[in-house]
């Protein structure tokens, strides 16, 4: 409905075809008509979208507004999911006789996919810094390797027990967390989010 609302100057389609807009032959009558009449053609979304102008040319500035709102819900997503996590570190990560690797993992976006899936470069398009940026992905890595670890580790010779990985992915978490909440104080992005 959006893109029918644009219209186009006649005067903008009075060029002579060429073999790069060449129109097939019951579309050059049409416009043709409408060139030749002082009424403005209007085009339908499958006009725009394979011959007139993309509605990102026409509106980029509303184009770039909802990818920012879009970036901003996922980054405040991703937030709310760290929350989620370090409160409810025991429901994720198991106990000390079943420890649940693949459940944290799942919760920062590396089995599955979630709002911390590649949030690297939702957080690069926001401009954020680059230290806080690479603070969180390597935490995140850190809590993945060690949550990866905990699941083999009590059918392994390793002397670390799985326990023992999931109390350093425990740790990892809580500081990809206060870096993220100062990421998101640093840039404004906690307005209207999860305190």
């Amino acid at each position: 409905a959006l893109a029918t609302a644009f219209l186009i100057p006649p005067t903008s389609l009075a060029r002579a075809p060429t073999p790069a807009n060449k129109l097939p032959p019951s579309r050059s009558r049409k416009c043709a008509l409408a060139v030749m009449s002082a009424e403005p053609l209007r085009l339908s979304r499958r006009a725009l979208a394979f011959g007139g102008l993309p509605a990102a040319l026409l509106l980029p500035g509303l184009v770039q507004a909802q990818e920012e709102d879009k970036d901003l819900a996922r980054i405040r997503e991703g937030y709310a999911i760290m929350q989620d996590l370090v409160g409810n570190w025991d429901t994720y990560a198991g106990t000390k006789d079943a420890v649940k690797g693949d459940n944290v993992r799942r919760q920062v976006g590396y089995v599955g996919r979630n709002a911390l899936t590649r949030i690297n470069k939702v957080l690069l398009r926001k401009g954020v810094d680059i230290d806080a940026l690479e603070e969180i992905q390597s935490g995140l890595a850190r809590v993945d390797a060690d949550s990866y670890s905990a699941v083999f580790a009590d059918s392994s010779t390793s002397p670390k027990r799985g326990y023992q990985y999931m109390d350093d992915a425990k740790k990892a978490a809580k500081k990809v967390l206060k870096v993220y909440k100062g990421m998101m104080e640093d840039n404004g992005f906690l307005q209207d989010a999860v305190p």
